[in-house]
């Protein structure tokens, strides 16, 4: 096979095919059929080439192993600043090219993840189902094909010649720079007076004389040469939309959420060109989009398609008990991205729709929702407004359960954001009260569990302790595993607070064992690791405790918490310098920083100031500690945080002190 063997090499020492014929390789028979007819080509001035699609099964085996593999696309982001090269590429421009690129690295993997960046924008090749391009191309990679990415070549030039582009030049393996502007200006200057496989034979004959080396020409191919027809494209995307969906539900399966999610975009792109594809099957792609984004934490992505879906539920005139689960999954999806400005249009828009209908629990389920968005928002007033709103209604008719919720959410909004202990407690035994009268245990045993790390947070360590092994009894007794092993956790934290680290280290590690049998509760998991970390820098144990913070970071990445990602890297820090790694520790508060700016966390960003002050100090930046312990003090006022202020001033006090020495001693 030439593409096998690009010197196309003659036997014996007879020379090159390139010296006998016109080199032009084809993915088919009918395309080189197609070819022929189009470019009248004959027997004795061009060699066609068929690749392994038109060989029998034995032959294919061993030539085209990798049918089965996927592929990709990607560019290293060097690109030529040579005015000149710039110059050339506009001349080239000028003759209705796609700007010529290079270093396109095909490798065995999903082929619709990434792209090749040209001049003119990103080249990838789902995009390519979408253009119609109609130019000439030549492509430069910057390294060698071999047979491992063969097939991701073959796809590639596939998917360019279904585009409309009827040809493609490829080398082999890397042309020197320098050779390459002098191919690129032959070629595509020929191409305005000579058909494709004659203007490169004659510039590789020319090239042998000038740069005798085999290697600065003998590996250019010209792929397709006449394009595809109309039916035969037609047939090429069928195939592809039929391999694509069927790829994307197999990866589905397996819960490769990423593949599934870029798969299922690429066939939802060619539905509409694809014959008897009606507007319900589209949807089904939709949705499948929809939970692979959810799955994959691309909630912006799978909110867009969300808003398609709700849209054409508008459009069809559905009744309002099919609109509003579709309307309040997008705020969901808008409120998870985090993109609060459009996620409160959509709350805004549902609440009036509601009103309008007058479906009291929606609508207490929607004021819910959007205290919940408000509080991720960091608005706290709109979030006390809206869960006061969803109580109201809750009490007025009388929907106890959802009531009992408002409560429960309202008390961990109360102990977590405002540290109002009494208000949050008030609230827990509420909840307690009607699900006790709804005899809904499971929700009691949270509620319990709510109010004893409420318990903890204030300070009353042994009440929580107490708290937390009447919840581990209750909870084994029901046989809830998941609401067990939180309450080992909780014990846990609560010896550790009370100084029995070895006592709190073995709970947690069971509590863990028991978050690895359910296989299914990754936050489970992250709290628990969170606090053995805590125990083991406590302990001295430091390399240990930094393995555990390392698998904190990868859980809360995995699933897309940005806030207890945050944390992790402000622990990590911690961890690092008690270890006196400064460097490494200023590393991860600024990660944490980054994180906490992005939330809009002022108890974040306050704790990230302060631990980067400390560790400036501690580094001999005096200077910079201090302003960030300035910035630190800021945001203890703003929270009326007096603790955290008496902190942050004996800090920076500290840090002056320091100053002024080295101001005296200078």
């Amino acid at each position: 096979m030439i593409s096998r063997i690009p010197f196309g090499a003659l036997p014996y020492g007879q020379g090159y095919l390139i010296d006998q014929f016109e080199l032009v390789s084809n993915f088919s028979l009918k395309q080189w059929l197609s070819s022929f007819r189009k470019k009248n080509l004959n027997y004795t001035s061009h060699l066609i080439v068929n690749l392994p699609e038109d060989v029998g099964p034995a032959d294919r085996a061993k030539t085209d192993r990798f049918t089965t593999a996927a592929a990709k696309l990607f560019l290293h982001q060097s690109r030529y600043t040579n005015k000149d090269i710039h110059n050339l590429s506009d001349k080239i421009a000028s003759y209705g090219v796609i700007s010529w690129f290079d270093a396109p690295d095909f490798a065995q993997v999903n082929p619709w993840e990434s792209g090749i960046e040209t001049r003119n924008g990103r080249l990838a090749n789902d995009l390519l189902f979408q253009k119609r391009l109609d130019c000439a191309l030549l492509v430069l990679p910057n390294r060698q094909l071999t047979n491992e990415n063969e097939m991701s070549k073959r796809l590639f030039l596939r998917a360019l010649l279904y585009s409309g582009c009827p040809q493609a030049v490829i080398s082999g393996w890397p042309i020197p720079a320098a050779l390459q502007l002098e191919l690129l200006e032959q070629y595509y200057s020929r191409l305005k007076k000579q058909p494709e496989a004659q203007a490169l034979r004659e510039i590789i004959r020319d090239f042998k004389v000038k740069h005798p080396a085999p290697r600065d020409w003998a590996g250019l191919q010209l792929y397709g040469y006449g394009g595809l027809t109309t039916g035969e494209q037609a047939v090429f995307k069928e195939e592809i939309y039929s391999k694509t969906l069927k790829q994307a539900l197999q990866a589905f399966a397996k819960k490769k959420w990423e593949v599934a999610l870029n798969l299922f975009e690429l066939a939802a792109s060619m539905a509409k060109d694809i014959p008897g594809t009606s507007a319900a099957d589209r949807d089904k792609i939709y949705s499948a989009i929809i939970l692979a984004g959810i799955n994959n934490a691309s909630y912006a992505k799978a909110a867009d398609y969300q808003e398609i879906l709700v849209r054409e539920a508008g459009a069809d005139g559905q009744p309002p008990e099919k609109i509003y689960p579709a309307r309040q999954k997008l705020f969901y999806l808008r409120s998870k991205a985090r993109q609060f400005t459009k996620a409160a249009a959509v709350g805004e828009a549902l609440v009036r729709y509601l009103l309008k209908y007058q479906n009291a629990q929606a609508l207490a389920e929607t004021y819910n929702n959007l205290a919940k968005m408000y509080q991720a928002k960091r608005d706290f007033p709109n979030s006390l407004t809206f869960f006061q709103k969803s109580i109201t209604i809750c009490r007025a008719e009388r929907l106890d359960e959802l009531l009992a919720q408002n409560y429960f959410e309202r008390a961990n909004f109360k102990t977590v954001d405002r540290d109002d202990y009494e208000g949050a407690l008030s609230d827990f035994n509420k909840a307690l009260e009607i699900y006790t009268k709804l005899n809904l245990p499971d929700k009691m045993i949270q509620v319990e569990q709510g109010a004893g790390r409420t318990l903890l947070k204030s300070g009353k360590f042994q009440e929580a302790l107490n708290k937390a092994r009447a919840t581990a009894k209750d909870a084994e007794a029901l046989q809830a595993e998941n609401l067990y092993a939180a309450s080992l956790v909780d014990q846990a934290n609560a010896y550790w607070k009370l100084g029995d680290r070895q006592k709190a280290r073995e709970l947690t590690r069971l509590a863990l064992e028991r978050a690895g049998q359910l296989r299914a509760d990754s936050k489970l998991e992250l709290t628990a690791r969170t606090l053995l970390g805590l125990i083991l820098r406590d302990e001295g144990r430091l390399a240990e405790a930094l393995t555990e913070q390392e698998k904190v970071v990868k859980l809360a990445r995995q699933i897309n918490d940005q806030a207890e990602l945050a944390t992790a890297f402000n622990n990590q820090g911690l961890t690092y310098q008690k270890n006196n790694q400064l460097r490494e520790a200023f590393d991860a508060f600024k990660l944490a920083l980054a994180i906490d700016k992005e939330l809009n966390s002022a108890w974040g960003q306050m704790y990230d100031y302060r631990n980067l002050g400390l560790n400036s100090f501690k580094r001999g930046q005096i200077d910079e500690a201090i302003n960030y312990q300035k910035t630190a003090l800021g945001y203890a006022r703003q929270l009326n945080n007096i603790p955290e202020r008496l902190l942050i001033l004996l800090q920076l006090g500290n840090s002056y002190a320091r100053q002024n020495e080295s101001e005296a001693v200078e």
